[in-house]
């Protein structure tokens, strides 16, 4: 496998309990990516998740996870979230600003 390059993907009911399915999926992948959908897990499964899919780290892994600013309330940052993962290093980017302005221009009443 390439990194970077995706080649398989599982799809998880974020109503229901982690599959076993998923699991192993995260277990064998190379890059995890949780886009625009992380205010609809709860902060705890969220990092089972990537608990599980970093437990092998024999290989480089890649972690991609994007949240909805306006939507998320939680401090999903990788400094709060992920702060007790050894070794773990990572680049944060922030795009709120063109959120805000996206959401003033499509919603003029917006706060």
């Amino acid at each position: 496998k390439k990194m970077n390059t995706i080649d398989e993907f599982v799809v998880q009911d974020f109503r229901k309990e982690t599959t076993e399915e998923t699991r192993e999926a995260l277990r064998e992948a190379d890059v995890m990516m949780v886009l625009q959908c992380s205010h609809y897990l709860s902060t705890a499964t969220f990092r089972h998740w990537v608990d599980v899919f970093l437990a092998d780290r024999t290989r480089p892994k890649r972690l991609v996870y994007g949240t909805i600013p306006v939507m998320e309330t939680r401090d999903m940052s990788p400094k709060a979230l992920l702060r007790d993962v050894p070794g773990m290093e990572y680049t944060e980017t922030s795009h709120a600003y063109m959120y805000t302005v996206k959401m003033k221009e499509e919603c003029p009443d917006f706060r």
